[in-house]
């Protein structure tokens, strides 16, 4: 981790301690902010925790995946919160895997599996919806790449620990990831703009590098080196101002 990296995670983790804990969320929209909080809390909570040793940044960690884990569903009929919702506990089961009891590692695989990978096979294993807003698999947008992304990334962390079939999640989301992709140009950039291109990209990178570490499979394919570069300094936050 870079000083930068590490200086900016600190200052986000430190401003999470002593934020109130995640508030369940009643609508569509709310979803997708609380993903949103979690992601941008767990993150640097967890990378500063895992810098310094120290309890208390991934305790509070605790505090928002718990809420997370105990909500009656993550709201797949918009399942861009839910897939948003999905990568950030998948991330942070595979980063406290040391810390977590027994009992939260549970907690974590349960609602992973059932309220995201449940959810994401129900549309995965369904007939094609050509036209359908609901039907991510087919659509060559940052929706696809970033749902399919977070799939992955949920399937890499979950293997071996979940009774689930994450074999067949990771194949069917790679397989879908794969129109998301066309989406890019062979420069790397994407036509729906630089704010999408971020967005999706921050995700791509991440499941490409999960897929890389996990079993040297390169899921990007077709696209020009250029995504991964970018992406990497997205990844990296040289390109943003957050993490």
């Amino acid at each position: 981790m870079s000083a930068g990296l590490y200086a900016r995670a600190l200052q986000l983790a430190d401003k999470a301690l002593n934020e109130p804990t995640l508030v369940a969320p009643t609508t569509n929209e709310g979803m997708l902010a609380a993903a949103r909080t979690v992601r941008d809390r767990v993150y640097p909570l967890l990378l500063v925790w895992k810098a310094t040793g120290q309890e208390k940044y991934i305790q509070r960690a605790w505090r928002d995946l718990a809420v997370a884990t105990q909500l009656p569903s993550w709201r797949p009929e918009h399942f861009l919160g839910t897939a948003e919702m999905m990568a950030s506990l998948a991330v942070a089961y595979d980063w406290g895997s040391g810390y977590w009891s027994a009992s939260q590692k549970q907690q974590l695989v349960a609602a992973l599996v059932e309220k995201g990978v449940g959810p994401a096979l129900s549309v995965l294993r369904a007939p094609a919806a050509p036209g359908s807003a609901k039907d991510w698999r087919a659509l060559a947008t940052n929706v696809n790449v970033v749902i399919n992304s977070a799939l992955i990334m949920t399937a890499i962390a979950l293997n071996g620990d979940a009774t689930a079939p994450v074999d067949e999640l990771l194949d069917a989301a790679t397989d879908s990831l794969a129109v998301g992709l066309t989406s890019y140009a062979a420069d790397g950039s994407v036509v729906e703009g630089p704010t999408y291109w971020v967005y999706a990209t921050r995700y791509l990178v991440s499941a490409a590098l999960s897929r890389r570490q996990w079993d040297g499979q390169e899921p990007l394919g077709r696209v020009d080196q250029e995504v991964s570069f970018l992406g990497g300094q997205v990844l990296n936050g040289d390109a943003t101002g957050d993490l």
